[in-house]
């Protein structure tokens, strides 16, 4: 479960201006949802998901992880728990290009404590995807849509509870974003808590629930 209260981020930008990209942010998300943030440009999201995936830190507020005080948790301990816990699924992929696709999901392995069976894992995580048949193909040859599906394999091989995903359609037309947030919802319906940034209200509105963010605030949930 995820959990925050009254949790701010401050930027300072000289001696005395400070900017708040978050304010005072109360957010609970449950295990098993299937959640979507929305917001304009610049209202808060992607700090939001930057805090949510233990990407960065925060100067007020307390934020608990699957009953972990994040809080607290600094460096490379911050790191581990975010390979065990989160799975990242990035707008422009992040794949490494020259990689074959077998070897981009298999790289969170590299960090995990639990390095045995990696490609049977990989094996797994490819075929909840249906890319199965693509593990030796050098992703630089495919489409936006099998990149899609690779991150989100990559995302999944250390079988995370929460699967993050900031704008997974955005560099996608319109009938591939629909397959890939089909694929959302599928895994969503295994048990995995699915929380998606968007501008989209049709990708939007095919989540369990919609968190709005306006200047920082979450204006509605």
């Amino acid at each position: 479960m995820i959990k925050m209260e009254n949790v701010s981020k401050v930027y300072h930008k000289g001696r005395d201006n400070e900017f708040y990209a978050l304010r005072d942010v109360d957010l609970t998300i449950t295990d098993g949802e299937f959640v979507s943030i929305i917001g304009k440009s610049g209202a808060g999201k992607s700090t939001l998901m930057h805090l949510i995936g233990c990407i960065d830190s925060f100067e007020m507020g307390k934020y608990e992880l699957n009953g972990m005080d994040i809080s607290k948790i600094r460096g490379s301990r911050k790191a581990a728990i975010r390979n065990a816990e989160i799975g990242i699924v990035m707008q422009d992929f992040a794949l490494v290009d020259e990689y074959t696709v077998e070897e981009n999901v298999m790289i969170p392995l590299y960090f995990s404590k639990d390095r045995h069976n990696r490609k049977e894992r990989v094996a797994k995580a490819l075929e909840l995807v249906n890319i199965a048949d693509l593990s030796k193909k050098t992703v630089s040859k495919l489409s936006g849509g099998q990149k899609q599906r690779v991150a989100i394999a990559r995302a999944l091989v250390n079988e995370p509870k929460i699967i993050l995903a900031d704008e997974p359609t955005g560099a996608l037309d319109s009938q591939t974003g629909r397959e890939i947030i089909d694929v959302l919802q599928t895994l969503n319906s295994m048990g995995k808590t699915v929380i998606i940034i968007t501008h989209d209200m049709e990708i939007a509105n095919r989540a369990g629930r919609i968190i709005q963010i306006s200047d920082g605030k979450v204006a509605m949930s």
